[in-house]
This record gives structure tokens, C-alpha cells and sequence, in this order.
């Protein structure tokens, strides 16, 4: 878990996960379809690796 490492626990970073978005893909009859071309969580990841996600969540 790379955000562990980071510091930051994984339920404070707004991820969308595959076991989230599973059942709507089976109800839209879409099982096969990649998170990448459903979802894109890449902006998430650069506001991690940013330090941003940390921001929200430290004391001053």
C-alpha cells in the first residue's frame, strides 16, 4: 500500500476502486471493462504524490 509508506491512510485518499464500481459495470452487463477506461484516478494519485491529500488531513 504506497500510501502507507506515504503517511496517508488509504480510506482518506478518494480513490475509485475496481470492488466498487464491480456491480455497476455487471448491472450494465460491461463485467470485462477495464477501472482505467471506467475511471481515471491518476489526478488523485497526482494529489498524493503532491502532498496535497496529506494538507487536508494535517493539524496546524
Amino acid at each position: 500500500m504506497k500510501y502507507l509508506k506515504a503517511g496517508i491512510s488509504d480510506m482518506r485518499v478518494p480513490r475509485v476502486e475496481k470492488t466498487a464500481v464491480a456491480p455497476i459495470l455487471e448491472l450494465m452487463d460491461q463485467k470485462d471493462v477495464s477501472l482505467e477506461s471506467f475511471a481515471d484516478n491518476s489526478i488523485i494519485d497526482r494529489l498524493v504524490t503532491e502532498g496535497c491529500i496529506e494538507k487536508l488531513y494535517t493539524k496546524n
